[in-house]
């Protein structure tokens, strides 16, 4: 709904034009007065929604101790999600571990494994030099 001046504003502005220009035609004057109070109501409009805008004390200590309650929140989150990882963490090196000692252990049983292969091939070979030997 557009803003209006009210009726003293009117008069102060008729005043106003009757005082500063009287030498102009009473259609001049009516011209300059409707175009003074379109500028009047216009700057009197566009004042009233800046001031609908303006955030009032009440809202800005509510949206500061929103800001505040939120920030509080966020660390609390961010505190259980780092002690979450944490936790997450040890049980994925505990269990790395589990798999590197199990790993570690098929080695050894390779390399045994491995040994047995060598010493049972020397000797199958040993055996079969003195078998020449023999025959020889």
């Amino acid at each position: 709904m557009p803003a209006t001046l009210n009726k003293s504003t009117t008069i102060l502005i008729d005043n106003f034009i009757g005082t500063y220009f009287s030498n102009f035609s009473n259609e001049n004057r009516e011209q300059i007065k409707e175009s003074v109070v379109d500028i009047a109501d216009s700057l009197l409009e566009q004042s009233n929604k800046e001031v609908n805008n303006l955030a009032t004390k009440s809202d800005v200590s509510y949206l500061r101790e929103e800001t505040k309650k939120d920030i509080a929140n966020l660390r609390e989150e961010t505190k259980k999600d780092i002690a979450n990882l944490r936790e997450e963490t040890k049980k994925d090196i505990a269990e790395l571990k589990t798999d590197i000692s199990k790993l570690h252990n098929k080695i050894i049983e390779s390399k045994y494994d491995l040994l047995k292969w060598i010493v049972t091939a020397q000797l199958a070979i040993s055996g079969l030099m003195l078998a020449m030997i023999k025959m020889t």
